[in-house]
């Protein structure tokens, strides 16, 4: 009934815009993980090196690896082209 015929489109597909909006919005899901629940809760003080209220390893380390990850994605070949 409510059938789309919509079809998948690979990451490596969408225009740059887009791709560094959806870097941007996993940093700012991590910024927000850090300030509303590692920092209350008092996590932080089971990770090493980390800092409150300001930039450090962790930090550095969750932007490499959102990076990383995307980069990977949009040099991806696609499934069904091999």
């Amino acid at each position: 009934m409510f059938f789309s015929a919509m079809q998948k489109i690979q990451f490596s597909a969408l225009p740059t815009p887009v791709k560094i909006a959806v870097w941007f919005a996993f940093v700012l899901a991590w910024m927000a993980l850090e300030r509303e629940v590692i920092e209350p809760l008092g996590i932080y003080h089971f990770m090493p090196f980390y800092r409150v209220q300001g930039f450090c390893v962790w930090d550095f380390l969750v932007i490499a690896a959102i990076t990383i990850v995307l980069v990977r994605m949009n040099a991806a070949v696609p499934r069904g082209s091999g």
